[in-house]
């Protein structure tokens, strides 16, 4: 369906990685629909999923239900899907429903883990696994390393992003609603890297292929054959690589004031002192 003038204003006023969010969660309902063979989604359907939900992940997540409610609230108000006949998922109905649900979360104590870093070590294990069984993926999973990207920030690269001393990315920090700009430059300072991009620029287009899940799924595999998943850490998706590329910019750094440090990895000192925090001393 063609979107209208307004629409995709609208879109407009949203950060795109919180609009791919929304469509993401969207398809996952959409899933479930299929499944329970029902044509539209109501308040006791979305009561269902969210159950469905708290048996797969094991927990009832307060952050998790206000996502997925988000993203129903934008598809409602936007493109008037499933409104039952009228936009319900921001009514007080709604949002008592999620409260309920993950008052559970809050009362049954629960232990996660956290989220580790891919270091130094663990990245070179990556590596030799990466290129013998995943190649396609192997440059992708070493430049996130290397230039501690998000991966929406890697995928995103395309010719002409880098100009031998640094590359233009997506800024998380832009919103409708301030002055940032949609994209940012950031230094690259390892000299692996620098050799990396210069041989994908000179493929046209988009470096890289393949979607962010594709990613995620082989960095899950390089995970589980490596065995990295303990019962106090985990290793979900190629964030952890950003993670571990905070600690190696720091290394290269070294010698730099803290506050030049922080500028040329772009992040605050809280974010940097979390991300370089070693594996072993990562608390749940």
């Amino acid at each position: 369906m063609k979107k209208s003038l307004a629409q995709t204003y609208m879109e407009q006023s949203v950060a795109a990685a919180t609009l791919r969010t929304y469509n993401i969660r969207i398809d996952a309902i959409k899933k479930f629909l299929r499944t329970m063979k029902k044509a539209s989604l109501n308040l006791e359907l979305f009561a269902i999923f969210l159950q469905k939900l708290e048996t797969r992940n094991g927990q009832a997540s307060k952050s998790t239900a206000e996502g997925y409610r988000a993203a129903l609230c934008h598809h409602q108000k936007i493109y008037g899907l499933w409104c039952d006949p009228t936009p319900w998922a921001d009514t007080w109905q709604c949002r008592k429903m999620v409260m309920g649900y993950a008052y559970k979360g809050k009362t049954v104590q629960q232990t996660r883990p956290v989220r580790g870093q891919v270091d130094s070590p663990m990245f070179h294990a990556m590596m030799t696994v990466a290129r013998q069984q995943y190649p396609k993926f192997a440059i992708a999973l070493e430049l996130a390393y290397r230039v501690a990207l998000r991966p929406h920030q890697l995928l995103s690269l395309h010719q002409g992003a880098y100009d031998n001393t640094s590359i233009t990315i997506p800024d998380k920090r832009c919103r409708a609603n301030n002055r940032f700009p949609p994209v940012t430059r950031k230094t690259i300072i390892d000299p692996h890297a620098h050799q990396l991009l210069r041989d994908l620029e000179n493929k046209p287009g988009l470096y890289f292929d393949f979607s962010a899940s594709e990613l995620r799924r082989v960095f899950q595999s390089i995970g589980r054959e490596l065995q990295w998943n303990t019962t106090a850490l985990k290793f979900d998706g190629p964030h952890c690589l950003r993670h571990g590329g905070m600690s190696h910019g720091r290394e290269l750094l070294t010698g730099a004031e803290e506050q030049a440090i922080e500028h040329t990895l772009q992040v605050s000192k809280n974010t940097l002192n979390r991300y370089t925090t070693p594996n072993s001393r990562r608390k749940q």
